[in-house]
């Protein structure tokens, strides 16, 4: 959890810009650790997160939910390894 939690400040200070991407923290459940990032953009914001999150020691089971708007929009699942 440690680990978690310093990456959690970590991103903090790298993405909170409103403008173009913010980090809104994370979930952690029995086997799964969510993290939340919003702006106006899926695709720039993607372009400026992903090198980041594939230097986490956890990438090889990583996934990013794209999403393309509120709840019910198109959304687009990838793998980040």
């Amino acid at each position: 959890m440690g680990l978690l939690l310093e990456e959690d400040e970590r991103l903090n200070d790298l993405f909170n810009d409103p403008s173009t991407v913010e980090y809104d923290g994370f979930e952690r459940g029995w086997q799964d650790f969510v993290m939340y990032f919003y702006g106006i953009d899926a695709n720039k914001m993607a372009l400026l997160i992903i090198p980041t999150l594939r230097s986490l020691p956890c990438i090889d089971r990583a996934v990013m939910v794209r999403r393309y708007g509120g709840i019910g929009a198109r959304q687009e699942t990838m793998a980040l390894k």
